[in-house]
Protein backbone atom coordinates (compact mmCIF):
# COMPACT_ATOMS: atom_id res chain seq x y z
CA UNK A 1 0.00 0.00 0.00
CA UNK A 2 1.30 3.52 -0.74
CA UNK A 3 0.94 5.59 1.72
CA UNK A 4 -0.83 9.01 1.13
CA UNK A 5 1.01 11.98 0.20
CA UNK A 6 0.76 15.51 1.57
CA UNK A 7 0.02 17.07 -1.84
CA UNK A 8 -1.19 15.86 -5.08
CA UNK A 9 0.18 16.18 -8.23
CA UNK A 10 -1.46 18.99 -9.07
CA UNK A 11 0.19 20.97 -6.59
CA UNK A 12 2.95 19.16 -6.30
CA UNK A 13 3.63 20.63 -9.94
CA UNK A 14 2.43 24.44 -9.49
CA UNK A 15 5.04 24.03 -6.32
CA UNK A 16 7.58 23.19 -8.63
CA UNK A 17 7.36 25.80 -11.07
CA UNK A 18 7.09 27.93 -8.47
CA UNK A 19 10.10 27.18 -7.04
CA UNK A 20 11.88 27.02 -10.34
CA UNK A 21 10.86 30.40 -10.86
CA UNK A 22 11.67 31.60 -7.68
CA UNK A 23 15.39 29.83 -8.04
CA UNK A 24 15.92 31.42 -11.84
CA UNK A 25 15.14 34.77 -10.55
CA UNK A 26 17.51 34.48 -7.11
CA UNK A 27 20.57 37.21 -7.68
CA UNK A 28 21.08 37.08 -3.70
CA UNK A 29 24.77 36.00 -2.59
CA UNK A 30 24.81 33.02 -0.27
CA UNK A 31 26.92 32.55 2.70
CA UNK A 32 30.37 30.80 2.65
CA UNK A 33 29.10 27.14 1.71
CA UNK A 34 28.08 25.18 4.77
CA UNK A 35 30.37 22.02 4.38
CA UNK A 36 28.17 19.81 6.38
CA UNK A 37 25.94 19.80 3.61
CA UNK A 38 28.66 19.12 1.56
CA UNK A 39 30.36 16.49 3.15
CA UNK A 40 27.10 14.95 3.50
CA UNK A 41 26.88 15.02 -1.03
CA UNK A 42 30.59 13.71 -0.94
CA UNK A 43 29.82 11.01 1.79
CA UNK A 44 27.25 9.80 -0.15
CA UNK A 45 29.63 8.49 -3.07
CA UNK A 46 29.89 4.92 -3.10
CA UNK A 47 31.21 2.12 -5.37
CA UNK A 48 34.87 2.21 -4.28
CA UNK A 49 34.67 6.11 -6.04
CA UNK A 50 35.95 9.13 -3.95
CA UNK A 51 35.37 12.65 -4.45
CA UNK A 52 37.95 15.64 -3.05
CA UNK A 53 37.75 17.15 0.07
CA UNK A 54 36.39 20.91 0.31
CA UNK A 55 39.52 23.42 0.11
CA UNK A 56 41.10 23.88 3.26
CA UNK A 57 40.62 27.59 2.93
CA UNK A 58 37.09 27.43 1.40
CA UNK A 59 35.79 29.95 3.34
CA UNK A 60 38.24 32.74 2.50
CA UNK A 61 38.59 31.93 -0.79
CA UNK A 62 34.62 32.55 -0.93
CA UNK A 63 34.59 35.93 0.16
CA UNK A 64 37.97 36.73 -2.11
CA UNK A 65 37.21 34.84 -5.43
CA UNK A 66 33.71 33.85 -5.56
CA UNK A 67 31.32 35.77 -4.06
CA UNK A 68 32.06 39.49 -5.50
CA UNK A 69 31.40 37.77 -9.00
CA UNK A 70 28.45 35.77 -7.39
CA UNK A 71 25.77 38.35 -9.08
CA UNK A 72 27.02 38.56 -12.43
CA UNK A 73 26.08 34.87 -12.27
CA UNK A 74 23.52 34.80 -10.44
CA UNK A 75 21.09 33.87 -13.76
CA UNK A 76 23.45 30.51 -14.71
CA UNK A 77 23.46 29.76 -10.88
CA UNK A 78 19.54 29.99 -10.30
CA UNK A 79 18.47 28.15 -14.02
CA UNK A 80 21.10 25.37 -12.58
CA UNK A 81 19.46 24.71 -9.38
CA UNK A 82 15.83 25.55 -10.80
CA UNK A 83 17.05 22.55 -12.79
CA UNK A 84 18.24 20.40 -9.83
CA UNK A 85 14.63 21.12 -8.43
CA UNK A 86 12.75 20.02 -11.72
CA UNK A 87 15.03 17.05 -12.75
CA UNK A 88 15.01 15.67 -8.99
CA UNK A 89 14.37 12.20 -7.73
CA UNK A 90 14.30 13.57 -4.44
CA UNK A 91 10.98 15.05 -5.55
CA UNK A 92 9.47 11.35 -6.54
CA UNK A 93 11.09 9.65 -3.89
CA UNK A 94 10.45 11.45 -0.92
CA UNK A 95 6.89 11.70 0.70
CA UNK A 96 7.16 15.39 1.21
CA UNK A 97 8.95 18.22 -0.08
CA UNK A 98 11.54 18.41 2.31
CA UNK A 99 13.99 15.77 0.25
CA UNK A 100 13.77 18.52 -2.26
CA UNK A 101 14.29 21.73 -0.25
CA UNK A 102 17.40 19.81 0.93
CA UNK A 103 18.93 18.51 -2.70
CA UNK A 104 18.63 22.58 -3.60
CA UNK A 105 20.46 23.32 -0.53
CA UNK A 106 23.03 20.44 -0.94
CA UNK A 107 23.18 21.62 -4.98
CA UNK A 108 23.79 25.20 -3.80
CA UNK A 109 26.85 23.93 -1.74
CA UNK A 110 28.52 21.77 -3.85
CA UNK A 111 28.42 24.11 -6.34
CA UNK A 112 30.00 26.96 -4.24
CA UNK A 113 32.39 24.40 -3.09
CA UNK A 114 33.38 23.61 -7.14
CA UNK A 115 33.74 27.37 -7.69
CA UNK A 116 35.82 28.07 -4.92
CA UNK A 117 37.90 25.23 -6.41
CA UNK A 118 37.82 26.07 -10.45
CA UNK A 119 38.79 29.55 -8.72
CA UNK A 120 42.00 28.16 -6.57
CA UNK A 121 43.35 25.83 -9.41
CA UNK A 122 42.94 29.43 -11.42
CA UNK A 123 44.29 31.34 -8.89
CA UNK A 124 41.77 34.21 -10.23
CA UNK A 125 37.88 35.62 -9.73
CA UNK A 126 34.61 33.43 -10.91
CA UNK A 127 34.69 33.87 -14.33
CA UNK A 128 32.54 31.97 -16.95
CA UNK A 129 35.14 29.28 -18.07
CA UNK A 130 35.75 28.86 -14.07
CA UNK A 131 32.25 28.42 -13.51
CA UNK A 132 31.23 25.90 -16.17
CA UNK A 133 33.97 23.88 -14.80
CA UNK A 134 31.92 24.04 -11.31
CA UNK A 135 28.78 23.42 -12.83
CA UNK A 136 30.20 20.11 -14.45
CA UNK A 137 31.98 19.11 -11.22
CA UNK A 138 28.85 19.61 -9.85
CA UNK A 139 26.98 17.37 -11.35
CA UNK A 140 29.47 14.41 -11.70
CA UNK A 141 29.41 14.79 -8.30
CA UNK A 142 25.20 15.01 -7.33
CA UNK A 143 24.30 12.99 -10.92
CA UNK A 144 26.80 10.40 -11.63
CA UNK A 145 29.00 9.65 -8.19
CA UNK A 146 26.25 10.48 -5.60
CA UNK A 147 24.49 7.30 -4.55
CA UNK A 148 20.86 8.31 -4.93
CA UNK A 149 19.52 7.32 -1.91
CA UNK A 150 22.27 8.15 0.44
CA UNK A 151 22.62 11.88 -1.24
CA UNK A 152 18.62 12.40 -0.61
CA UNK A 153 18.43 10.62 3.02
CA UNK A 154 18.56 13.13 5.74
CA UNK A 155 21.42 15.54 6.85
CA UNK A 156 22.78 15.01 9.58
CA UNK A 157 20.87 13.61 12.87
CA UNK A 158 17.38 13.24 10.71
CA UNK A 159 16.54 16.67 10.89
CA UNK A 160 16.41 18.99 7.88
CA UNK A 161 19.25 20.99 7.42
CA UNK A 162 19.00 24.59 8.54
CA UNK A 163 17.77 27.17 5.45
CA UNK A 164 21.11 28.33 4.38
CA UNK A 165 21.19 32.28 4.56
CA UNK A 166 21.46 34.42 1.51
CA UNK A 167 23.09 37.64 1.65
CA UNK A 168 20.09 40.35 0.21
Amino acid sequence: MIPPRLMGWDQVTAWTAARVRELAADTRVPDAPDLRLFEHARSSVGGGLEWLDAPADVRDLWESRVAPAWPRWAGVVGRYLAARVHGSWALYAGMNLGPVRQAVDVARVVLQVEAVRACAERAAALDASALEHAIRRSDLLLVHYADPDRLHAPVGDGEEPPVPRVAS
